[in-house]
């Protein structure tokens, strides 16, 4: 029984990572040529998703938001000219 529940576990962790993998990898991923991006100071970030989507970086502004909050990042977020690739 011990085992069954280990490799239940064992096989949960692993489809989380490569879901999660190949999900990051289609959503939160450009392919092509560098792009210049303008953030200005003060926008929050479901303006900033929406500004890398347009410019083609993202592919989906929800699944950006739900990265940046899950991961801390908006918090420290930064306005700015990037060239992103």
């Amino acid at each position: 029984m011990k085992k069954i529940i280990f490799f239940l576990i064992v096989g949960i962790l692993i489809l989380g990572s490569v879901s999660g993998y190949f999900f990051t990898r289609y959503y939160l991923t450009h392919e092509g040529a560098p792009v210049t991006v303008e953030i200005p100071k003060g926008t929050p970030p479901k303006q900033i998703a929406e500004i890398l989507k347009s410019k083609g970086v993202i592919k989906s502004t929800l699944v950006f938001r739900a990265w940046v909050k899950m991961s801390g990042a908006d918090k420290i977020l930064r306005s700015g000219t990037f060239e992103l690739n």
